[in-house]
């Protein structure tokens, strides 16, 4: 692919993205953070939520054009307070990005030897924690698909989703969230993330262009 081609399909991305209304939920480390600096680095408005004030407070600090929300998408009774403040701060929303979750016990253990209170919340966290969300936004949502842009919902999932025993509950529980669909909301495309192990530890390569 020449440079020049290459070139106009960034442009593009980044004119899909400009102006965009973006909510991540585990926006304070890892991909999470990754994705809140690179969408606000191409112009979108940008929003987070996290579980822990100080994480949610240090990156605010760091990039003050974000709005950060305390928050824990595991517990119930905080969906709608999360949902009422993201659409408050972002005046809407275009994208969710449903990122937050939980290993479960570390180092990962065989579903047998999991404790109940251990899946409680690693269910509460990865699936049901997602669902809640997507639920109390899917009208902000489609207000947004009906005024002409491309909604979109992100759930993020990894390799490690998978219903192997082996994969404990962290991969049993991450693989339902792989090709959810909501009607009237797209659900593919949009943003691809790769993690790669470099010399200086963990890096994250971030694709985004326009839903297909």
């Amino acid at each position: 692919m020449s440079n020049r081609s290459t070139n106009t399909e960034s442009q593009m991305a980044n004119q899909y993205i400009d102006g965009l209304r973006i909510a991540i939920t585990g926006g304070t480390s890892g991909l999470g953070l990754a994705l809140v600096r690179e969408l606000l680095d191409r112009g979108a408005r940008v929003a987070f939520v996290a579980r822990n004030r100080e994480g949610v407070e240090r990156v605010a600090r760091e990039r003050p054009d974000a709005q950060g929300i305390v928050g824990d998408v595991s517990q119930k009774e905080d969906i709608y307070p999360i949902a009422i403040q993201l659409l408050g701060a972002l005046g809407g929303l275009d994208v969710l990005v449903n990122n937050a979750s939980s290993l479960g016990p570390v180092p990962l253990v065989p579903l047998a030897d999991t404790e109940c209170e251990d899946l409680e919340l690693a269910l509460a966290t990865n699936v049901l924690g997602p669902f809640r969300l997507t639920k109390a936004l899917l009208g902000a949502l489609a207000a947004s698909a009906r005024g002409g842009r491309q909604s979109l919902v992100v759930n993020v999932s990894t390799d490690a989703g998978t219903p192997s025993a082996k994969a404990g509950i962290f991969g049993r529980l991450k693989a339902p969230l792989a090709g959810r669909a909501v009607p009237g909301v797209a659900e593919t495309g949009g943003i691809t993330a790769r993690k790669s192990a470099g010399t200086n530890g963990l890096s994250v390569k971030i694709e985004i262009g326009a839903p297909k």
